[in-house]
């Protein structure tokens, strides 16, 4: 059974701390670990049509596959490429991480539905209504329109990424069911907002300074980032044992 601990706001700030002490045991297999993510990402991506589908897919088990490279690195062994995509030769990880990536399509699909029936609504009214004489009027209620499609895609966001959050862990080396760890995530990060609420607000300004050169910086934080987001999850909850064990001999 996996519990949810109460961490006070300032675990935000250690977080990043101990993830800068777990990617310098291998910041050079992390580093390339996370880039080949950002290769298949992009390559992928340049598939027509097909290319944002798969991503959103498979982007769970590969994310998976890093933490688990993570868990064998905060355990002393060395991560390997055969951990990024264990999911996928793994049923009992790739079936459950296909639901994430389902969830997760789905909530940007709603958001989308959203915006085109709202904004689609908005330019509706300016023809059907238009001239001068309404022109205030349908004016405001475009923007009107526009905020609240606005508004609700914020909300599914910031819902989708507290529920994610933990969520991939939790199904990778937990192996909790994927809909429980979607709302086990979202409980834990309302249990403890605050710290979470810090995590994401210093992750602002280090993804600004990152990206000055050139966002060459980017290839050092997200890696540091990925083991801050492990070692919050090795934090936040009481694990029950269930999931592998980095020591176990199927993943030497």
């Amino acid at each position: 059974m996996t519990e949810i601990r109460r961490i006070p706001a300032s675990a935000g700030l250690d977080w990043y701390k101990q993830g800068w002490e777990l990617f310098k045991a291998y910041p050079a297999m992390l580093v390339i670990l996370f880039l080949t993510l950002f290769v298949l990402y992009f390559v992928v991506g340049m598939i027509p049509l097909l290319g944002a589908l798969i991503i959103a897919l498979a982007s769970p088990a590969l994310t998976g596959g890093y933490f688990l490279a993570l868990q064998h690195a905060a355990a002393g062994k060395d991560p390997t490429f055969e951990h990024l995509f264990r999911a996928f030769n793994d049923p009992e990880r790739r079936n459950p991480m296909l639901v994430l990536g389902i969830v997760a399509l789905g909530a940007q699909i709603v958001m989308g539905l959203i915006s085109i029936a709202l904004i689609g609504s908005s330019i509706g009214t300016i023809f059907a209504l238009g001239g001068m004489e309404h022109g205030a009027m349908i004016g405001m209620g475009s923007l009107a329109l526009v905020f609240l499609a606005m508004l609700a895609n914020l909300i599914i966001a910031v819902a989708l990424w507290l529920a994610l959050f933990f969520a991939t862990p939790l199904v990778m080396l937990d192996r909790v069911a994927p809909i429980d760890a979607l709302k086990l995530s979202l409980r834990a990060n309302l249990s403890n907002f605050m710290p979470w609420l810090v995590f994401s607000l210093i992750l602002i300004p280090l993804t600004v300074v990152a990206m000055i050169p050139f966002g060459l910086g980017l290839l050092i934080l997200f890696p540091i980032v990925g083991a801050a987001i492990f070692r919050a999850y090795e934090q936040t909850f009481e694990h029950g044992g269930s999931g592998e064990s980095a020591g176990s001999s199927g993943d030497v």
